[in-house]
């Protein structure tokens, strides 16, 4: 009885996962991490670097901006795309944005279950959900981590940029997880929603 109400919420929740927006199904968007960011920081007063996977390696990111967010190895596998733009003066204003990982070897599981059929074709789903609720998850932990950087560093000298941080925005929409961290956090994030809706799958 406990295994088929953990299959029928894992299974609402990959429905949930699948469906973002004012009725709009999100399964996936052919939007990049570094085209969101593009238009993110295009009217923005602050002046900004920014790094994405085609002009940055991620690991080079990860251990710029990312240290002590638990392991890059773990980092690597749950991210298959990202964009960050990063203030050049001494602020908090910082995005990122990531795209998780959603590969999984659906072959490779179903020649290891015992599964047969229908119940088999419910545990690829199940997994499947978990599994990128899992990324979801950890990339989200991720931008937290990073929060906690830029609060770490302000709290005791600039009472402006440390309130900025502590009103940080850390979300998810569809298979894509941001940070930001900025005066305007509403206004941004419409930006990176309306443009990953616009390109979804």
């Amino acid at each position: 009885m406990l295994k088929r109400v953990l299959l029928f919420a894992l299974s609402a929740l990959f429905v949930c996962l699948c469906s973002c927006t004012g009725g709009k199904e999100v399964l996936d968007s052919a939007a990049t991490a570094g085209e969101l960011i593009e238009k993110a920081t295009e009217n923005l007063l602050w002046e900004n670097e920014v790094y994405d996977a085609a002009s940055a390696p991620l690991d080079e990111l990860y251990f710029n901006y990312y240290y002590g967010a638990a392991d890059a190895a773990e980092f690597h596998a749950t991210v298959s795309d990202y964009g960050v733009a990063v203030q050049t003066s001494n602020s908090a204003d910082e995005i990122g944005v990531f795209k998780i990982n959603t590969e999984f070897d659906e072959e490779a599981f179903r020649a290891e279950s015992t599964l047969t059929g229908d119940a088999l074709d419910r545990a690829v789903e199940t997994e499947r959900a978990s599994r990128i609720e899992a990324n979801l998850l950890a990339a989200e932990n991720y931008c937290k981590n990073r929060v906690s950087i830029f609060l770490n560093q302000t709290e005791n000298y600039d009472a402006t940029e440390y309130a900025k941080a502590q009103n940080a925005l850390i979300a998810r929409h569809g298979y894509f997880v941001y940070y930001i961290i900025s005066g305007d956090n509403a206004s941004i994030e419409k930006i990176i929603t309306a443009q990953i809706d616009a390109k979804a799958l």
